[in-house]
């Protein structure tokens, strides 16, 4: 093939940021010369749309799926779909973490020659996620324990490519902290803070820290993030006031400024039930940043008990206690997870190993050779 290869990156929307960075993080470092990227969204909006349109990267709306009953109709509704996109676009690649199986319909009525997806929850068990994978030309998962959760049948399993999520290391340790946290706070500058970035939901346990907090004296709690569970939200404002430390629990809703955050704060927690690959820790990880994290796959394999954080049960509040108490109580020892945790992201979390690992899998769909 004389040209670039013609990709297109398929979202819902830039709104919720996490998704949407995580694929333009990919974008960003293309090879263009082999590669020439395009992104469709179903609602445009949002500064990651004005960031890659500046990079000369097409972005514009459209439907990529279509709904799929009744089933009767729904090849004339998928052929219909992918008049927009004929003949455009060798490979598509879907950041949409949902299990809707219509895409890849579209996108080969397209004349696409593949389509592929990326795996990042730890959703399943549907007959929609069989059909999306087995339409699939490839899947890539973002931790170690998905192929064996979910791709394990001859079907799936060749399918499988392991490309761990990556970040932007050195920007993020190179952040500054934000300077007036603590004044908005109204807690001293000797004070420990421990932090958590993530929705405010049952899944993302943040009451279990709440709990915890009770046993860990002197330090404040941040939960930064939107509250999309609002009686949720409304128990962990009730379980501070019973344990007597609602002054020292703050929920500071969505952040802007993440690094800035992280960079002000002293100790990471992020305890969820279950993750795919979570950015919040990859984030803290590169900013230096010690963390107490739940011993669940997508966490796992990124940590090494004691040595660039600790791992815990998701349910073992005494040890999250424990934990908490041994950074809080130690600068020292703070120092030593924290320098440790940044070398793991520079060793293994960079961005950079992330999009190659995609431009292999890439050239491996479309049967290009590397020149």
């Amino acid at each position: 093939m004389d040209r670039p290869a013609r990709i297109l990156y398929t979202i819902p929307n830039f709104v919720t940021a996490g998704s949407g960075q995580a694929m333009v993080n990919v974008i960003d470092r293309l090879d263009r010369c082999r590669f020439e990227p395009t992104v469709v969204v179903r609602k445009l909006g949002g500064d990651l749309v004005d960031h890659l349109r500046h990079s000369g990267v097409d972005v514009f709306e459209a439907d990529f799926t279509v709904p799929e009953r009744p089933y009767t109709l729904l090849p004339q509704r998928a052929w219909r779909a992918s008049l927009p996109f004929r003949g455009r676009f060798d490979l598509w690649h879907s950041f949409d973490y949902g299990d809707g199986y219509t895409e890849p319909l579209i996108a080969y009525l397209s004349g696409a020659r593949a389509w592929m997806y990326t795996k990042k929850n730890m959703g399943w068990g549907s007959r929609a996620w069989r059909v999306r994978s087995l339409l699939a030309r490839r899947i890539a998962v973002q931790n170690d324990q998905m192929p064996h959760l979910f791709f394990d049948s001859p079907l799936l399993r060749r399918k499988v490519r392991y490309v761990p999520t990556g970040i932007d290391v050195e920007t993020w340790h190179a952040a500054g902290p934000d300077e007036s946290l603590r004044a908005r706070l109204g807690v001293s500058s000797d004070t420990v803070l421990i932090t958590c970035v993530g929705h405010v939901q049952r899944r993302k346990n943040q009451l279990l820290i709440v709990d915890a907090l009770a046993a860990v004296p002197g330090s404040h709690l941040v939960l930064a993030g939107r509250v999309l569970d609002d009686d949720y939200g409304s128990a962990i404002v009730d379980r501070a006031s019973e344990l007597g430390v609602a002054d020292r629990v703050h929920l500071v809703g969505p952040v802007a400024d993440v690094a800035g955050l992280l960079k002000a704060s002293d100790v990471f927690v992020l305890v969820a039930h279950a993750e795919g690959s979570p950015i919040a820790m990859l984030e803290a990880m590169a900013c230096g940043l010690p963390g107490v994290y739940s011993s669940i796959p997508g966490i796992e394999e990124r940590v090494t008990d004691g040595h660039d954080g600790f791992l815990v049960d998701p349910g073992d509040v005494e040890l999250l206690a424990e934990r908490l108490r041994r950074l809080v109580d130690s600068p020292d020892l703070r120092q030593t997870i924290g320098a440790a945790a940044h070398e793991t992201m520079m060793l293994r979390g960079r961005i950079e190993i992330e999009a190659a690992r995609y431009e292999t899998l890439y050239l491996e769909l479309i049967g290009l050779r590397r020149r």
